[in-house]
């Protein structure tokens, strides 16, 4: 997904299965708060799944990821390209991240 062109702090992301995601705002809405945690669990053409660390899950609409959610690790797609030709990455921060 690419970036949102009027923020700064987007980027364009890719998702996978698993990633972790945080989400910067609260919305009442559909339930979520500032810097809650989620990782994806799937998607298809219109909706991304997602599950909190409580396990409830959520679908949030393609268009209105970006709004809502940053990507919970810091790599770029071409960083990710090079990511994937490793089995599994532990960072800094605690992550870890397996090629599945």
């Amino acid at each position: 997904m690419d970036g949102l062109p009027y923020d700064d702090r987007s980027q364009a992301v890719v998702l996978n299965k698993g990633v972790p995601i945080i989400s910067k705002v609260n919305n009442e809405e559909i339930g979520i708060f500032n810097n809650q945690r989620f990782k994806v669990l799937k998607y298809d053409a219109f909706t991304i799944t997602i599950e909190d660390d409580f396990k409830k899950e959520l679908k949030i609409n393609i268009p209105d990821f970006q709004n809502i959610f940053y990507q919970g690790m810091p790599l770029r797609p071409t960083v990710l390209k090079v990511c994937q030709l490793v089995n599994h990455i532990q960072f800094m921060n605690g992550i870890e991240w397996t090629n599945a």
